[in-house]
């Protein structure tokens, strides 16, 4: 999967990031194109990921930095369902609601995401999330084919660094000409 990073003016992305799952070999690869480095994680088994924490839909819960007595409040609610690159996938809008204060915010702010899944394929199709003051982001999958993978899509480029994590990791990215 790549993922354009967009830094420069225009809308332009500046590089990307390339994400290999070799569920094969039991590892999962985040490429830095700009270092060149192969960052290389193991596959934890399904549902299973470090710090991970399900939330029922329409729950309350205390943020981080807040108080016990100031709560974000969760609401989910099914947008049915519809066919996305000839996939049947099944909606959901979530709304996170935070109180002024909770999170040093003056005002009550809100953010909606809603997601597409697809059952035979178990990813995300399609989501968007919307913050506070109407930005936008969008992921989609998209030239979706469910043949086997060309084995050679796996093989990482020979000047590659790999590095092993085994947790977050950071991505430095120095841009000629900028200061640091």
């Amino acid at each position: 999967m790549e993922t354009p990073i967009v830094i420069q003016p225009g809308g332009q992305p500046a590089f990307s990031i390339i994400e290999i799952r070799d569920f094969v070999g039991g590892y999962e690869y985040t490429l830095d194109p700009v270092n060149r480095i192969a960052h290389r994680m193991k596959i934890l088994p399904h549902g299973s990921a470090p710090g991970l924490t399900v939330l029922p839909a329409h729950s309350e819960y205390p943020t981080q930095d807040a108080p016990q007595s100031a709560l974000v409040t969760l609401h989910s609610e099914s947008l049915g369902s519809k066919v996305i690159e000839g996939f049947t996938t099944s909606g959901t809008r979530t709304t996170r609601s935070v109180p002024a204060g909770a999170a040093g915010n003056d005002q009550a702010v809100t953010y909606v995401s809603e997601d597409w899944w697809s059952r035979d394929l178990q990813l995300f199709l399609l989501s968007r999330q919307v913050d506070p003051i109407g930005t936008a982001t969008i992921r989609s999958l998209t030239q979706i084919r469910t043949a086997e993978p060309d084995a050679a899509l796996f093989i990482l480029p020979t000047d590659y660094k790999i590095v092993d994590e085994t947790g977050r990791f950071d991505i430095k990215l120095i841009i000629p000409g900028q200061s640091h």
